[in-house]
């Protein structure tokens, strides 16, 4: 029986680069991070389904990724701890 090796961690998607045709898509996303797939696609001239692709494409390489950013107290959240370690 031979003895295991270190575990090989799976292979992460390539990062992919931005394109100067990504700038449409991008600026659309700026004016309006909850834009459709119809707004994108008029946006870069590209298809709904062009857009879609290049879209999950950017997010599963690691371009792209969205950051919420809300009112906690729309949630009825009243109070905040914070915790410091050293």
């Amino acid at each position: 029986m031979r003895p295991k090796g270190p575990a090989i961690a799976p292979a992460r998607p390539a990062q992919q680069a931005l394109t100067p045709a990504d700038a449409g898509l991008l600026a659309a996303l700026r004016r309006d991070g909850r834009a459709g797939l119809t707004d994108l696609a008029a946006a870069t001239g590209w298809s709904s389904a062009t857009a879609a692709r290049r879209l999950a494409d950017l997010r599963a390489g690691g371009a792209l990724f969205f950051d919420i950013d809300l009112d906690a107290t729309l949630l009825g959240v009243t109070t905040q701890g914070m915790l410091w370690m050293a």
